[in-house]
């Protein structure tokens, strides 16, 4: 009996599954990662960009993105997302608050605070407030 044989069943390989080993960042270079993050963010505020990436930010505070990452998920426990939409939803609770909030639609409101669209807004806001943009606003708005 012929066996059917190609030269491209050489070439396959059982992909095992491995967990990737976590990469463990020095306590110094834990400093040095949040000492820049946290000056970054507070000088230049660059999650208010709807495109922001954890590339460019890794690029800004001069990391290599696996180690940026890396902080943000072992260190602080989120992902780059996360982190980026907590801190534009910290700048949306700051604007319901001023007059220039009260001027904003959703759709206003989503690009002021970095978001690329009123229902990224909506779904970060549900998320990290438990409320909608509307009932949040009525609830915390500078008039009540």
């Amino acid at each position: 009996m012929k066996r059917n044989f190609s030269l491209l069943s050489l070439f396959r390989i059982n992909k095992v599954e491995r967990p990737i080993p976590l990469l463990k960042l020095t306590d110094e270079k834990v400093e040095l990662i949040s000492g820049r993050l946290k000056c970054l963010m507070l000088s230049k505020m660059p999650y208010l960009n709807a495109k922001y990436s954890i590339r460019a930010m890794a690029e800004e505070i001069d990391i290599p993105p696996y180690q940026l990452s890396n902080y943000l998920n072992q260190e602080l426990g989120v992902s780059f997302n996360d982190y980026i939409n907590g801190l534009r939803i910290e700048y949306f609770k700051i604007l319901i608050k001023d007059a220039e909030g009260d001027r904003l639609n959703l759709s206003g409101l989503a690009g002021k605070c970095g978001f690329g669209n009123r229902n990224t807004l909506t779904a970060a806001v549900k998320k990290f407030t438990g409320f909608t943009p509307s009932s949040y606003r009525r609830g915390h708005g500078r008039y009540i």
